[in-house]
């Protein structure tokens, strides 16, 4: 995987052929696809709140009700009122 885009698209890049004067890519040499909504929505939260030297954010975890948890860890009160947690 070369990169992964802001709201979890990953794309995986391969080398490209020339044609005459036209780049062309082999085939399949690029795929790109989107992660699913709630890997998208924990990212989300990860790379903003997460960012926080006073918040841990655990691995995003499925319950066996098929729901899903993501579990924040804040040091302080003042810090979690804040988040409103």
């Amino acid at each position: 995987m070369a990169g992964a885009g802001e709201f979890g698209c990953m794309v995986r890049e391969s080398g490209f052929r020339e044609r005459g004067n036209v780049m062309a890519a082999a085939p399949n040499q690029v795929r790109v696809s989107l992660s699913r909504p709630e890997v998208t929505y924990f990212n989300l939260i990860k790379f903003s709140v997460g960012d926080d030297p006073l918040v841990r954010v655990d691995p995003l975890r499925e319950l066996p009700s098929g729901a899903f948890l993501v579990a924040l860890h804040v040091k302080g009160s003042r810090k979690r009122r804040r988040l409103r947690i």
